[in-house]
């Protein structure tokens, strides 16, 4: 959803009394609730206030150079779902959500293989090739708010990049750096947190300064283990949405705001090849 249209539909929905959802279920992943937990409560935080925060994450396809048919649309700027969008999109949200939103933003995005293949993935034919408008390289800096966790001027550095990870590596490895310890989110399922089972769950690591001792934190997996991973925090978005709490779930309000940073960075870098 565009900017501007879901701008119009957030006003037409608050003049008529309705109240709006997204689907940024990201926010409900038990991880995500997790890293929420350990940096909450200010000095009382296993690592102290956040000084900085760096990603490193690769996915939205399964392959750097192809595409299957169904996801050829994948390679349009302009039919809106793409790895930028969705993959990085989720991502660039869900970080937002645990250390707040940027502000002082700058990017670097890039199109490294401009020509992708679609390919068949019973047959492994090559069907086509076409050519993609959507850049495979995110890279977002800029600065965190201050906040009781967050110290004045934290810096967060995200890296995005389509397909495979270096072979032998995990697809996501997130940390944050504090004054009195340091955290490492290891996703080996990739950065989509929101439909990662138990079994492939990320691992939360604590380093403490002051011991030099590692610590696993233990959390709680969830109560929906008995249904299908998409539906488990899809689910916890409806019943966000039943408390009419807005600050317990995403809103139009909330997609306008992401969809602006988002393309902000694609005028940037649209402009940097003209």
């Amino acid at each position: 959803m565009a900017p501007i249209r879901a701008a119009e539909l957030a006003r037409v929905a608050a003049g008529k009394g309705s109240r709006t959802v997204v689907g940024l279920q990201g926010w409900f992943a038990p991880s995500i609730v997790a890293l929420r937990d350990i940096l909450a409560g200010g000095g009382r935080s296993r690592i102290g206030k956040v000084l900085s925060s760096e990603v490193r994450a690769a996915g939205g396809t399964s392959d750097r150079a192809t595409l299957p048919p169904f996801l050829k649309y994948f390679a349009d700027r302009d039919i809106g779902g793409n790895p930028f969008t969705i993959g990085h999109g989720h991502l660039f949200d869900f970080v937002q959500f645990v250390l707040g939103d940027l502000h002082n933003t700058q990017s670097r995005l890039q199109l490294m293989r401009p020509d992708v293949k679609i390919k068949d993935s019973a047959s492994g034919e090559v069907l086509e090739t076409v050519k993609s408008n959507v850049p495979d390289l995110i890279h977002v800096t800029g600065v965190l708010p201050e906040s009781n966790h967050v110290s004045n001027g934290a810096t967060l550095s995200i890296r995005y990049r389509r397909g495979q990870p270096f072979k032998g590596e995990p697809p996501m490895v997130w940390t944050i750096n504090g004054d009195k310890g340091e955290i490492r989110f290891t996703a080996h399922g990739g950065p989509g947190v929101n439909v990662t089972s138990k079994e492939n769950a990320p691992v939360i690591e604590v380093h403490n300064f002051a011991t030099d001792e590692v610590e696993q934190i233990e959390y709680d997996h969830g109560p929906r283990l008995d249904v299908g991973l998409p539906a488990r925090n899809v689910g916890s978005v409806y019943e966000a949405f039943a408390t009419r709490d807005e600050r317990q779930y995403a809103t139009f309000d909330h997609a306008v705001k992401r969809h602006s940073q988002l393309d902000k960075m694609l005028l940037d870098y649209d402009k940097s090849r003209s």
